[in-house]
């Protein structure tokens, strides 16, 4: 069987882990309800997110700097005011606002239960970078949208995983990358390997043929500059299945670029 059949055989394949370990346990829980809620009927669905985001507005409203000035003079949000047409006369919070006035979207109040806060940077592909202050929980909602993405896409989670983003480096400015195992939410067994996007495409090229990868994770300009440095030099990377974009907009050409050049797909996470 030729490489692109065995590809297309196993693309609608779907994994789902045989055993939790505990401290996953919450992790597989949102999986399971996400999983069998997106299959419930719309009203059902309308309900329940009617629900949540009225809770959501009352706790940001009640909670944080920002949104009680923001949403001064609504009242308390119910479930069943909350129509298409009311939410769209909220008053929209722009990226400017988020940036200029961070702290004030802090709640003030936290549930331990849900760990302690911490922060990260998007990386600022597109505009100025926004600083993200999260909890535990958070991280686990995070993990089960990767869990969904990999089975949406068909990923294999004993194949090699790989990576070129912006990772930390040495002091003395080298990088030695990261390597791990395990990169599939809940279900282990995969290699994962991840250096840095900041060497020169060539160096980077050179790392991909070592390693070698089945997936490829990165932004779509730095993506599209290897494909085009592998069809100018004749270069092939012959286990790779598909290239995952992220944290930028993706390049319009790159899909079918990639097909000539690698036979791969190309997938795009960031919108």
């Amino acid at each position: 069987m030729s490489m692109s059949r065995d590809r297309k055989k196993n693309a609608g394949r779907r994994y789902w882990p045989k055993h939790v370990a505990p401290a996953d346990k919450m992790l597989f829980q949102t999986v399971s309800k996400l999983d069998a809620s997106q299959w419930w009927p719309e009203e059902r669905l309308v309900n329940l997110q009617q629900q949540r985001l009225a809770r959501l507005l009352n706790f940001a409203k009640d909670n944080t700097d920002y949104f009680s000035e923001a949403l001064k003079g609504f009242g308390t949000f119910t479930p069943e005011q909350l129509t298409e047409d009311f939410v769209r006369s909220l008053p929209i919070t722009d990226k400017q606002a988020i940036q200029s006035e961070g702290s004030r979207f802090i709640a003030r109040q936290h549930d331990p239960r849900f760990g302690r806060l911490a922060e990260f940077k998007t990386s600022g592909s597109v505009s100025k970078p926004v600083t993200i202050t999260w909890n535990s929980y958070a991280n686990i909602f995070t993990r089960a949208k990767l869990f969904r993405y990999h089975q949406w896409h068909g990923s294999d989670p004993k194949k090699k995983f790989s990576s070129l983003r912006l990772i930390p480096l040495e002091e003395d400015g080298t990088s030695k990358g990261i390597r791990a195992r395990d990169w599939y939410p809940l279900i282990p067994g995969g290699e994962s390997v991840a250096q840095t996007a900041t060497w020169p495409i060539a160096k980077q090229m050179e790392w991909l043929q070592r390693e070698d990868p089945n997936y490829l994770f990165t932004y779509p300009t730095n993506a599209d500059a290897l494909v085009r440095y592998a069809s100018e030099n004749g270069i092939s990377l012959p286990q790779l299945e598909r290239i995952d974009g992220f944290g930028e907009v993706m390049v319009e050409h790159l899909s079918s670029f990639a097909k000539d050049v690698f036979d791969c797909t190309v997938a795009d996470k960031y919108s």
